[in-house]
């Protein structure tokens, strides 16, 4: 396996994990945009995941007997599962077809069968949680990895950029900045000055996505973040997928955010003309 696969791979994983910070959840973003395969990798180690999750399963060294039997059912349900391992780039399936896939009885087996496998066999520290994986060191930029920064979605066609405009709310401050959106790669970026710091144990900011396509009542959760400094820069994370936006809008909620704001405090707003 190369260094590249064996990098993917572990993105991968601690994606599913949830141990990506956010350095790495922007390399894997990026990775996902431009391998199809990696999608499917990932999606299958999602449905592992929750099989494993779903069973309650112990956390221990594999009996022998047992590892026997998960081997066996692996290689009987090899007709249906999608390997793990680096295949040639292919165009995606269509969605339809690859939902089949991951539906059939046979593939989840085999998929909660190999996860449980890695799961038993995750290195541990002695207080019982999972242990650092070993990373290749330096930048990601040292080892030619892509990232994406507001000015390289600029440079994509169909990006848009508004401005904030302030709201005047008691909590607003003398805030301002921009929005950086691409509908193609489903990413972007606030970049936000004179926003006032908070205290993340009392409030925190929420970042709100309406779209054309769906009721003003219900925008997309675009994420919650803080502010630590008088400029920050902070990635999009929406939680849906965006079709066409046509505003952006930053409210103060509770710490951890909320699934519906009553929009008791707007604080900066950037709206899509046309």
């Amino acid at each position: 396996m190369s260094v590249h696969d064996e990098r993917r791979q572990g993105l991968l994983a601690d994606r599913v994990l949830g141990m990506l910070d956010q350095a790495d959840a922007s390399e894997l973003d990026d990775l996902l945009l431009e391998d199809a395969d990696a999608m499917a990798e990932l999606e299958a180690m999602e449905y592992a995941a929750a099989a494993v999750a779903l069973a309650d399963l112990e956390r221990e060294a594999m009996p022998p007997e047992v590892a026997a039997r998960i081997a066996a059912k692996v290689e009987a349900g090899t007709a249906n599962v999608i390997p793990f391992a680096p295949v040639k780039r292919a165009q995606p399936a269509p969605a339809r077809a690859r939902t089949n896939l991951f539906m059939a009885a046979g593939w989840i087996v085999a998929v909660a069968a190999i996860a449980l496998a890695i799961w038993a066999w995750l290195p541990r520290d002695p207080s019982g949680t999972f242990a650092s994986t070993t990373r290749s060191s330096g930048t990601l930029e040292a080892r030619g990895v892509r990232t994406t920064t507001p000015e390289t979605l600029l440079a994509r066609a169909g990006t848009v950029r508004v401005d904030f405009a302030n709201t005047k709310d008691a909590l607003a401050g003398e805030a301002s900045g921009d929005v950086v959106w691409s509908a193609e790669v489903q990413k972007g970026f606030m970049r936000i000055r004179g926003l006032p710091k908070n205290d993340p144990a009392v409030l925190q900011y929420q970042l709100w996505i309406f779209d054309k396509g769906r009721p003003t009542q219900y925008p997309v959760d675009g994420g919650v973040f803080d502010v630590a400094s008088g400029t920050v820069t902070v990635p999009i994370t929406a939680k849906l997928n965006v079709g066409a936006p046509v505003l952006f809008a930053i409210t103060v909620e509770k710490p951890g955010g909320v699934v519906v704001s009553k929009r008791e405090h707007i604080v900066l707003a950037a709206a899509i003309k046309g």
